[in-house]
């Protein structure tokens, strides 16, 4: 008698462990296809002309996903001397279009001045003055 209850005991252990484990497993591989499946739809492959394109276009929610896929895949090049490279001057058009979007609030433009000052601290003025820009466009789309 006592021998099958320790070897009932053993079998409930074993399955209670095994379901832990398992448990832990699934959830862990959840968590991680979630996320993977996050970055392929928030980071999509799209090329410069079509981020600008976007963010002059999208409505506010879709501009936010726009904005982070444009400070995920686009990288300014390290400035040499005070001339704009014209491959700077075109991702900082980004900046420009995100402003002068009439749908882009002011959280949605702060938080991509913010994100691209602390990446590239060498091309501040210059994403400010893109963001001028782009506020004056928006201004005299509104009149």
């Amino acid at each position: 008698m006592k021998i099958e209850v320790i070897v009932i005991l053993a079998v409930v252990l074993f399955a209670i462990v095994f379901a832990v484990v398992l448990f832990f497993t699934m959830k862990k591989q959840g968590v991680e296809g979630a996320s993977t499946g996050k970055k392929t739809t928030t980071q999509k492959s799209l090329s410069l002309d079509q981020l600008i394109s976007l963010a002059g276009s999208s409505s506010a929610e879709k501009l936010h996903e726009v904005i982070l896929t444009f400070v995920n895949t686009q990288k300014l090049n390290s400035r040499f001397g005070k001339n704009l490279s014209n491959d700077a001057k075109k991702k900082l058009d980004f900046v420009s279009a995100v402003s002068a979007n009439l749908n882009s609030d002011a959280k949605n433009i702060a938080f991509l001045n913010r994100e691209l000052s602390k990446r590239y601290p060498s091309y501040k003025k210059e994403i400010d003055a893109y963001e001028q820009m782009g506020l004056a466009k928006r201004k005299m789309r509104q009149n």
